[in-house]
């Protein structure tokens, strides 16, 4: 039986939870407004956690080797599902894959090089896939030679066929296995919804002129010696933050993406173009809220910057939104309402001062939790073809 003190203790941790979501969606919110008052264009670019997020929902979501921090990606509710958590999962990467970027451009984009990781991570699934086909194979092979087997019984064909048959329906009609992984990631590469900085200058790719320029312009010896220098200290803060566990090699990777991501930034200054990082990894996230950047007179983190956690786009009011918006809910634009009703504080009137008597009891952390999954869940299956459409200098 649960204690008062665990449900207060439970209760605590869905709400801070619950407020660091609603910062994550005010962040995009902000972005949406700022690329309308200003005309501004954004141009994301993609982790590789983001990639394993999409090619395996399930592992990632829930926990897995690319990052040990379990809630923070679709789970942000204590009694959230796994059933919820990895649906939600894959209906945030499919609006981030084939919604999020501008239809001209069409494509997210890997900072050099997290393309070269992305490169190990396909070499690593490959292989995988291939053993699996292997082991496939080899139970036919061994299911086989049961079936022709007349001496024996339908139990031990039973319990072989039990046994075998697995590995051969997974990658027949699963979506677990890695054969399915590496069909969704090739599926990506071939549709071209992810690229390479490095190829913008020479794939056709159709980019705003003044984006070109900063990926493309050769470093001066003064930015040579600044992006080495935040180049190490990312590295410094990686290698500390979180433990031993984030290895060196990864975290090189990170470091020069996030100091190349700080360059083509602050070349874009007097542009109302920005290059965004969307990546889950607690570890850069918790770095760059601690990271100050003074930009047009004002001071905000390296996160609120240049950093999305894709649970931020929960709350985009086109995330289910389908060729006949008119029938759909108000999407996630809901998902911000009722974040907003869990964490809103009631004030009542006690002769000339206010007493704060806590949070609406009409939401419960419990009840929020139900109504964010189910609504994002209730149209899972709704066709989306929604982009936003950006305005081009």
């Amino acid at each position: 039986m649960t204690s008062i003190h665990d449900h207060k203790s439970i209760l605590a941790e869905d709400r801070e939870s619950a407020r660091q979501l609603r910062l994550d969606i005010r962040l995009h919110e902000n972005d949406l407004k700022w690329m309308k008052d200003n005309k501004g264009i954004i141009i994301y670019a993609i982790d590789n956690d983001i990639m394993k997020l999409h090619s395996a929902a399930k592992e990632v979501a829930l926990g897995g080797d690319i990052d040990d921090e379990r809630k923070g990606y679709t789970q942000v509710f204590s009694g959230d599902e796994e059933e919820n958590i990895v649906g939600i999962a894959r209906i945030l990467t499919h609006f981030i894959f084939y919604k999020l970027a501008c239809k001209r451009l069409n494509s997210l984009f890997f900072i050099p090089p997290l393309d070269a990781e992305f490169s190990l991570i396909f070499e690593a699934v490959f292989k995988n896939a291939g053993r699996e086909i292997t082991q496939a194979d080899n139970n036919i092979g061994i299911l086989d030679s049961v079936f022709n087997n007349k001496s024996m019984s339908d139990e031990e064909v039973a319990r072989h066929l039990i046994k075998y048959s697995k590995p051969i329906l997974e990658i027949l009609i699963g979506n677990q296995s890695y054969n399915s992984e590496i069909q969704r990631l090739t599926n990506l590469l071939n549709e071209k919804r992810v690229r390479s900085l490095n190829d913008i200058g020479k794939d056709n790719i159709s980019v705003p002129l003044d984006f070109l320029e900063a990926v493309n312009k050769k470093k001066s010896l003064k930015e040579m010696v600044w992006t080495s220098s935040l180049r190490d200290k990312w590295l410094e803060k990686l290698m500390v933050s979180g433990g031993g566990d984030h290895k060196r090699e990864r975290a090189e990777y990170d470091a020069s993406a996030l100091a190349s991501l700080q360059l083509i930034n602050s070349r874009l200054k007097d542009e109302n173009i920005k290059l965004i990082l969307i990546t889950g990894s607690p570890r850069i996230l918790r770095i760059g809220r601690k990271i100050s950047i003074k930009e047009r007179g004002e001071v905000r983190t390296f996160s609120d910057l240049w950093l999305r956690h894709p649970r931020c786009y929960l709350g985009d009011p086109n995330l289910l939104e389908g060729e006949n918006a008119e029938n759909n809910f108000g999407g996630g634009k809901d998902i911000a309402i009722l974040l907003d009703a869990f964490l809103a504080e009631e004030t009542s009137v006690d002769s000339d001062n206010y007493k704060e008597i806590g949070p609406s009891e009409e939401a419960s952390s419990f009840e929020v939790s139900n109504l964010y999954e189910n609504e994002l869940l209730e149209f899972h299956s709704v066709g989306m073809n929604y982009q936003i459409d950006c305005v081009w200098l």
